[in-house]
């Protein structure tokens, strides 16, 4: 990576930022056959995580780099959990194709484990698609495997991690 990543929290108005990401991305995964994201609930989805002040976007030289969310609760992969405070759960993390490789995706995730920390967080939580080399992107990053989750209709399987 040429320069030094910097992470802002995306305002309202200014969606377009992560939006253009996760579309770039969820559009590349669909056209090499692995599809993950509904391209078109994606602005939604932005939409609202901008509005309760979850979604980010890391810049190196004023681009762009990478979009996700850190949402304080998600009873959805973790209901287990509930309204847990020790948790912070990581979402929807996409790079531009042009930032693959560089490290920008790996400064993502320490930002995000550090974040999480400063914010009196003990566990950072995530789901991936149970892919391999996904899976090893979080495994370097100090993530261990949580569980595996059959949800009828899905696939692949979705992998826990935290």
């Amino acid at each position: 990576m040429a320069g030094v990543i910097s992470v802002e929290r995306v305002v309202v108005g200014d969606e377009e930022r992560a939006a253009s990401i996760l579309v770039e991305a969820a559009t590349w995964l669909a056209d090499t056959g692995r599809p993950q994201w509904n391209v078109g609930g994606l602005a939604e989805s932005v939409a609202h995580a901008v509005a309760v002040g979850e979604a980010y976007v890391a810049t190196v030289n004023g681009d762009d780099v990478a979009s996700w969310f850190l949402n304080a609760q998600d009873t959805f992969w973790w209901p287990e959990l509930g309204e847990d405070h020790e948790s912070r759960f990581f979402h929807k993390f996409a790079i531009r194709r042009r930032f693959a490789g560089t490290g920008a995706s790996s400064a993502v995730l320490e930002w995000s484990i550090n974040d999480t920390r400063n914010a009196g967080s003990r566990w950072l939580r995530l789901d991936c698609m149970d892919r391999p080399p996904l899976r090893r992107l979080y495994e370097r990053a100090g993530f261990t495997l949580h569980d595996t989750v059959t949800i009828p209709g899905w696939r692949p399987t979705p992998a826990a991690m935290s």
